[in-house]
């Protein structure tokens, strides 16, 4: 009888190798995707949470300021930052945060990673940290509505407000601009580019106080249809179901 081989019955072929190795490879890809997958899907219900942490703050401050909106704490494309009624300023204190106008701001700057009801937690942490420079620059995750702003019609009895499901009061953005802007609004959730990939979506305040996830071909004015509208100089339209408009013919701040 032939003997077996031992060393030959101990070991492994170059094709078994390659083949346990296939496999491992393709349940490394699939657990990856799968914390991936779980990771994002936090990722949204924190920021979710985060704006409406935001919108409970601002139904609460509208209690004390006799209805009367906060401003986007912008001017001229910068942020004011000794603004008191910006929202950055005015809402914080509700949720028992430091406004942007207080000193000690500094120490308590939030980082990329933390959880902080001023940061999307899907922020790319190289943005964040480039440009959370206190008290000349905040990194906002967020931002407000700025056909919103306009001074003599921020209270509510005259903002003749048509829609408040569907108006806009705040927004995901992702930059140094307080005041949101509907063609640079960075969509984070989506297997596309945060910048322009058609089926991203980001998060919106609505002015009744729910928020939802919207797809950029909805809130980017550039796939807008003709009679979709409106984009962010096209105040005589309203959309149905999501607008930046409160009502036809209503202004930005200048």
């Amino acid at each position: 009888m032939r003997e077996a081989n031992p060393a030959k019955a101990a070991g492994f072929t170059l094709l078994e190798l390659l083949v346990v190795i296939a496999i491992i490879a393709v349940l490394s890809a699939l657990v990856l995707t799968g914390i991936s997958k779980s990771r994002s899907r936090a990722d949204q219900s924190t920021s979710a949470n985060n704006l409406r942490q935001w919108g409970t703050a601002l139904m609460s401050s509208l209690a004390d300021f006799d209805s009367r909106l906060p401003s986007t704490g912008a001017t001229g494309g910068a942020t004011d930052f000794a603004d008191k009624d910006a929202w950055f300023n005015r809402l914080p204190s509700y949720m028992n945060e430091l406004p942007l106008a207080d000193p000690q701001i500094e120490s308590r700057v939030p980082k990329a990673g933390q959880n902080s009801v001023w940061l999307n937690p899907a922020s790319p942490r190289e943005e964040v940290g480039r440009l959370m420079k206190p008290p000349k620059q905040w990194y906002f995750s967020y931002a407000m509505n700025r056909y919103l702003s306009t001074a003599e019609e921020r209270t509510l009895s005259k903002l003749r407000l048509e829609s408040a499901h569907s108006t806009v009061f705040m927004g995901e953005q992702g930059d140094d601009v307080s005041e949101l802007r509907p063609d640079k609004i960075n969509a984070v959730f989506g297997p596309g580019s945060p910048k322009d990939g058609k089926e991203n979506a980001a998060h919106f305040l609505f002015c009744d106080g729910h928020v939802e996830l919207v797809t950029r071909d909805i809130f980017d004015p550039k796939f807008a249809t003709e009679g979709s509208g409106p984009g962010p100089d096209d105040a005589e339209r309203l959309r149905p179901g999501f607008s930046y408009i409160p009502f036809v013919g209503a202004k930005t701040a200048e």
